[in-house]
């Protein structure tokens, strides 16, 4: 009897053995520059190096900008996919966003990243306004340009710009060709910054809003700091 009992434990040995392995090919996605607005997906293959099905059970988001679809059983050997979307409505500059990968392998669950650079559809140069007035010194006070462009060479329309600065007035007219900036593509506006001479003497901070038609980006808010001595 014992030995047919040992040759059926032989028989089950590799059966009993037999588990998954998950693998992460490329466990971190870099997009680059990505539009604010957009949803991109990033798709990451899970391959199971063991010799039995390998079942995700949960892939958990670390934001609820991020979610994900996955292949919910990948055969030994085999490879599935886990498809990551990313809404930028709310994110801005460099993100790192994670999830972590519930499995049947027995292991620690399997972390994933998605990185991204996040860029306005519209954006400024230069980014902010800035100022070091001297009192009565026009030269320290000369007005300030920035121009208005899209990231994606798209065409826009301004409609209005308004500073919440008091003393700071602000026009706008679409660039003309010797006033664009020939390495962006699309749309160009011109907004001309006056300080006036009546800003009194301290800290000046506040911001220029900017009216556009672009249904992604309605508004543009140009930060202005600086001071008056």
């Amino acid at each position: 009897m014992r030995p047919i009992v040992f040759f059926a434990l032989t028989l089950l040995a590799p059966a009993l053995l037999a588990a998954p392995h998950a693998v992460p090919v490329e466990p971190t996605k870099n997009l680059g520059r990505v539009l604010r607005g957009s949803a991109p997906v990033s798709d990451f293959v899970i391959r199971n190096d063991g010799d039995s099905p390998l079942t995700i059970a949960n892939v958990t988001p670390s934001c609820a900008c991020t979610t994900a679809t996955f292949d919910p059983v990948i055969a030994a050997g085999s490879t599935g996919t886990i498809h990551v979307k990313l809404d930028t409505t709310e994110l801005s500059g460099m993100v790192s966003k994670g999830l972590m990968v519930y499995t049947n392998d027995g292991g620690a669950p399997l972390p994933l990243v998605v990185k991204a650079q996040i860029q306005p559809r519209l954006a400024s140069r230069p980014e902010y306004i800035a100022y070091a007035v001297v009192h009565g010194d026009a030269q320290s006070n000369a007005p300030k340009r920035l121009v208005l462009y899209s990231n994606d060479g798209s065409r826009f329309q301004v409609l209005a710009a308004k500073s919440d600065v008091a003393t700071q007035t602000v026009k706008f007219h679409e660039a003309t060709e010797s006033e664009r900036e020939p390495s962006i593509a699309g749309s160009q506006w011109i907004l001309d910054i006056t300080l006036g001479d009546e800003t009194p003497v301290g800290r000046i901070s506040g911001r220029i809003t900017v009216t556009t038609d672009d249904a992604n980006q309605p508004t543009v808010s140009v930060p202005v700091t600086g001071s008056v001595r």
